[in-house]
């Protein structure tokens, strides 16, 4: 149960690095 909330703040964290970095792609195209 304590593992869940850090899990799903971990998700949200790479979830933004993934946009960030699909952002990047789409500015270099």
């Amino acid at each position: 149960m304590l593992r869940t909330p850090f899990l799903g703040y971990e998700a949200i964290l790479s979830y933004s690095e993934w946009q960030m970095a699909i952002s990047r792609k789409v500015v270099d195209l």
